[in-house]
Order: structure tokens, then sequence, then C-alpha cells
């Protein structure tokens, strides 16, 4: 018995020995975990009228390790593409895993909002120029690349703005899924191709300014559908082909200019109906033959600003152009007009 119970005790002795060497590997091997926090923004806005399509799938992502904010994780991740190839050391919320939303350094160009469905989205994204007089930062990257299509995953998106960048490329036909936008700047920029047929979708537009690029192809029938819209800005492009007589549906519209193209006309008769206009500018194109006799304070009542030089027009002035009592611009310079100037409009 007493011989068992040496054996007992000698082999509890081995065991020990080998296993605290054991112990002592397995609290090396386990670290404690470090969690790098940054507070969100309290109070983000809720984002008004909004109710996410049945289909659409959230695969939430907290923000910075926190359960107080959280986003789709394909549009995070979209987000972190578009930043990536727009700003200068756009990478580094990526790598360092900041949440763009919650950046002081992005506070002008990335707006988040949350949204009935819990989730937190962005709103707003403005990349390059400058607001309030102040140059937005950080800044985009000297020779940007092209806008990447995955653009359209920022699926709740109401303004958009990549201006003055550089941008080379063609405008993603994908932009035309962002049904919320309300205003889209891409000006001042090296795009080139048509305007996207895809714009049709952007049935909420208010502001489209393409100007200052090198877009080509005809004007899309298609922007006639845009009845939200008040703003349309395609000047300074390689625009050809005639203006679309749907464009007369534009009820809305205040403000037109497709100066400096090479859209020949005449105008189609349709335009009459655009009696919310206050700025029409038409300059540097091949319009030819008469000035058209619908430009009246009848048609137009609102009518402030209208430019029509170098437009190859002939022919006299049309009468009409008198009743426009709220004319402060008259530009009919450059072209092959005839006879006087009505005193009425030499006043102006």
């Amino acid at each position: 018995m007493m011989a068992r119970l040496h054996c007992l005790i000698q082999c509890l002795h081995y065991i020990t020995i080998i296993m605290v060497p054991l112990v002592a590997i397995c609290r090396i091997s386990v670290e404690p975990e470090v969690v790098v926090a940054i507070t969100p923004p309290p109070n983000l806005p809720p984002i008004t009228g909004y109710s996410p399509p049945p289909q659409m799938v959230h695969s939430p992502v907290p923000v910075n390790g926190t359960n107080a904010m959280q986003m789709d994780a394909t549009e995070l991740a979209s987000l972190y593409q578009v930043l990536e190839s727009l700003l200068e050391g756009g990478s580094k919320w990526r790598v360092l895993r900041l949440h763009p939303c919650a950046s002081a350094e992005l506070s002008g160009t990335v707006s988040c909002a949350r949204a009935p469905d819990g989730l937190t989205h962005v709103t707003r994204l403005q990349i390059g120029g400058s607001y309030g007089g102040s140059t937005i930062t950080p800044s985009c990257k000297a020779a940007a690349p092209a806008i990447t299509p995955l653009i359209a995953d920022l699926s709740h998106l109401q303004a958009l703005r990549v201006s003055d960048c550089g941008v080379v490329g063609s405008i993603p036909d994908s932009i035309g899924r962002l049904a919320g936008l309300r205003s889209l700047d891409l000006s001042s920029n090296r795009l080139t191709g048509p305007i996207p047929p895809g714009f049709a979708g952007l049935r909420h537009l208010r502001s489209l300014n393409l100007s200052l690029n090198r877009l080509s192809g005809s004007i899309p029938p298609s922007l006639g559908g845009l009845s939200e819209l008040l703003k349309l800005d395609v000047s300074r492009n390689q625009l050809i082909g005639h203006v679309p007589a749907e464009l007369g549906d534009l009820r809305k519209l205040e403000y037109w200019s497709m100066a400096g193209n090479l859209v020949a006309g005449p105008l189609p008769p349709s335009l009459a109906g655009l009696g919310s206009l206050e700025s029409f500018f038409m300059d540097s194109n091949s319009l030819h033959g008469d000035l058209p006799g619908y430009m009246n304070g009848r048609n137009w009542p609102r009518l402030r600003q209208l430019g029509l030089s170098g437009c190859d027009y002939a022919g006299h002035l049309p009468a009409g152009l008198r009743s426009l009592a709220n004319l402060t611009l008259l530009d009919l310079s450059n072209n092959k007009l005839e006879g006087g100037i009505p005193p009425d409009l030499e006043a102006m």
C-alpha cells in the first residue's frame, strides 16, 4: 500500500512539473484586446421622407466599435473606395479604420444622417472646389482618376459634388441609380464621353452642373423628364446635335446654359413652355436662322438674362423682345442681325 501511495505522489509531482510551463505559455499567448474608439458626433439629423426598399439587405457595421451608429457594410466599403480614389491621402480612413462620418477632418466633405431604418447613411459628398469662400479640405488629388461606379452604393446621397479636380474618364451611368439625389455638380474637370442616359432616373434632381468638361455626343431627350430641375448647366463642353424638344417639359427650370458647345439650330418651339426661366444662355453655338418669336414676356415673364451671342442668327429682332419687362441683360453680339435696335431695348 505504501509503495502504491509513493508511486501516486511521484506521478503527481511529474504532472505538476509538466503542467506549470504549459499554463505559463498559455498566459503569455493571450494579450488583452486593444480597442480604439472615436466618439461619433452627437445628435445626427434624421433623414426625413425615406423608406428603405424591402429588397435592401443590410449588413450593419458598428462605427468605431460602438453600437451608437451603424452603417451598411457595402455602403461603407464604397465610401472608402470613393475617398481613396479622389482625395489626397484618402486611403488612411480605411487603413486606420476611421469612420468618415465621425471624422472632424472630413466634416466639410462627408455629411451623414440616421435614417428610419436605424442605420447611418451618407447624405452629402463634396470633393474639390470651394464652399463659402473657403477651399474644401482635404483637397482632391491633382490628377484624380475616373469616378468609380461604386458611388451608386451611397444610395442615400442627396448632394454630390466633385468639382475642379481634373477628374478624367466618363461619367458612370450608375449615378442614375441615386434616386434621392437633389444636386449634382461635376463641373470643371476633364470628363469625356456622353451625358449618361441613366440620368433619367434622377427624378428628384433640382440642380445639374456638368459645365467646363469635355463631354461629347448629343443631349439626351430623357433630361426632359427631370421635372423638378431648377438649374441645367452643360456649358463649355463639346456637345453636338439639336436641343431635344422634350426639354420644353422642364416647367420649373429657372437657369439654362448650353453656351460654348457645338449645338445646331433651330431651337425647338416647345421651349416656349419654360415659363419659370430667369436666365437663358445659348452663346457660341451654331443655331442659325431667325431669333425665335416665342422669346417674349408672355411665355417667359420672369426672364432677366438672355445670352445669344455668336449664334449666327440673322434677320430682324423679334418684336416680342420688347415685352420682356424684367430683362437686365441682353447679349446678341456677333450675329448677323439686321435693322435698328428698338429704343426701349437700348434703354436697358
